[in-house]
């Protein structure tokens, strides 16, 4: 998402904001995917490739086309034995980019898909149930399905509703959301996007707002309101950092790896010549630190890796971990260094309790080798710690508006 917006705040045109807002049963990718489409097709993102990419990003192409000025939702039945003659421009493991026509106007779009068929026009159906009145709030059960889900064939199954929202970046309304969005992203703080899957302009809710409740539900989710609204929530940051200790080639693959996924990496080593930001694509800050006079603030949301040149150095960074908030620490290293290092602790006045907090070794167990696979298993252990602590957020709606 933050690619996205960063690519909106340069465009000049009106581009479609794309997003799986809920998805049953087996499909590529689920609700919080997105892409940005603009009147030549995708700029960013993805919702997974394949029939649903392609025949979603024709639907935003002929929504643009149309000059859409609010929200529409459609559902997709993905299901059927795969065809692949029925979409030739996809090639087997990529999009066929070079075959997709250009489309700068609704007659030109091929009238080819159920849901955008209808003389170049999104059927009356469709209009009626995403712009509001009576008969759309009737129609919104749990996430505003279609009467007739578009069937796509696709052996893998379930069903995707997907939002279509068109953001200009020329509108004076749309602009200020891009540029609020990009310094929620910049503050690192934890926010939440609404987007509304009927009437209603994006809003963007940050922590620090007055009034603001967590607790209790699922993030990626709908929410609606008591009169009768509905929106779509997701979570943004407030991840916290990735403490690195240690500038080694481990942490070289490893820290590039996390910044790509996401992850805010500052790298602490005590050699000098190891402690050179240019090793460390990605990183936020790289510090030159004695590893025994450490005073670094850390806190709950944060985690820390120890991966230094040898148990000494391990041991004073390790004691250092366990007198932090740290939701996850990590450190590298054989099972016997583990013992090791775990019997000095105890020795130490260190409870089991508090030594449990260690994972060591390190990473999923994917029988890992070289730096860059160990950096693999690495990040995917901290894909998966930072998923469940994203699993349980929610916003209290109320009758008069969020709190």
């Amino acid at each position: 998402m933050r690619e996205i917006f960063q690519k909106l705040s340069r465009e000049k045109q009106t581009v479609m904001l794309v997003m799986i807002v809920e998805a049953d049963g087996s499909q590529p990718r689920g609700a919080g995917a997105c892409m940005a489409v603009g009147m030549n097709g995708r700029l960013c993102g993805t919702i997974g490739g394949g029939i649903l990419e392609y025949r979603a990003e024709h639907t935003a192409m002929q929504l643009l086309a149309q000059g859409r000025k609010g929200s529409f939702l459609c559902a997709y039945e993905l299901s059927g034995e795969m065809r692949q003659e029925e979409c030739p421009e996809i090639e087997a493991g990529g999009r066929g980019q070079e075959n997709r026509p250009e489309v700068t106007s609704a007659e030109e779009i091929p009238e080819e898909h159920p849901e955008i068929a209808g003389a170049g026009r999104i059927p009356e159906e469709h209009l009626e149930m995403t712009e509001g009145g009576k008969t759309g709030a009737e129609r919104l059960e749990r996430v505003g399905k279609t009467a007739q889900p578009n069937r796509l064939e696709m052996i893998c199954g379930g069903t995707v509703q997907m939002l279509y929202y068109p953001i200009s970046p020329l509108n004076q309304t749309d602009r200020e959301m891009i540029a609020q969005v990009q310094e929620a992203f910049a503050s690192h703080e934890r926010f939440w996007m609404l987007l509304p899957l009927e009437a209603g302009r994006i809003q963007v809710w940050r922590q620090s707002d007055a009034g603001m409740m967590t607790a209790g539900a699922k993030s990626r989710t709908i929410l609606h309101m008591d009169d009768g609204m509905a929106w779509y929530v997701e979570e943004f940051g407030g991840d916290g950092c990735v403490y690195v200790f240690g500038g080694g080639h481990l942490a070289q693959e490893t820290v590039p790896l996390l910044a790509h996924l996401g992850f805010r990496c500052i790298v602490l080593e005590d050699r000098e010549e190891f402690a050179r930001k240019e090793l460390f694509p990605g990183a936020e800050q790289v510090c030159l630190v004695k590893f025994d006079k450490l005073v670094h603030s850390v806190h709950r949301q944060d985690y820390i890796l120890i991966m230094t040149r040898g148990h000494s150095c391990d041991l004073e960074v390790e004691r250092f971990a366990l007198g932090t908030q740290a939701g996850y620490i990590g450190v590298v290293g054989s099972t016997r260094k583990a013992a090791f290092i775990r019997e000095k602790l105890e020795d130490e006045g260190f409870s089991g309790e508090e030594l449990g907090r260690v994972v060591s070794p390190v990473g999923l167990k994917i029988d890992s080798d070289t730096p860059a696979e160990i950096a693999v298993s690495i990040a995917a252990q901290l894909i998966s710690v930072r998923a469940k602590k994203r699993k349980y957020t929610t916003i209290q709606p109320t009758a008069r508006g969020w709190l």
